[in-house]
């Protein structure tokens, strides 16, 4: 049975560790919202292409708790 985008957002919200695969699928939805910049590397999101004081690095668990409370959002 095929994951839902819902499905696989909440699994690795709700994970202690990522794969690659999961690096690359936030790396595609956070580009598909308009993050052209995003960078996804061992786990850590750079939102702007690398960490700064503005945008600092956040792990890929909690980006996920992010994208997934905005999709709750607007299914209201």
């Amino acid at each position: 049975m095929a994951e839902t985008i819902l499905q696989r957002i909440e699994k690795i919200a709700n994970s202690y560790s990522s794969s690659e695969e999961d690096a690359k699928f936030i790396s595609h939805t956070l580009h598909l919202l308009g993050l052209k910049q995003a960078v996804v590397v061992g786990g850590i999101v750079y939102m702007e292409g690398r960490g700064t004081l503005d945008s600092p690095p956040s792990s890929i668990h909690s980006v996920a708790r992010i994208i997934l409370r905005l999709i709750k959002e607007k299914m209201k």
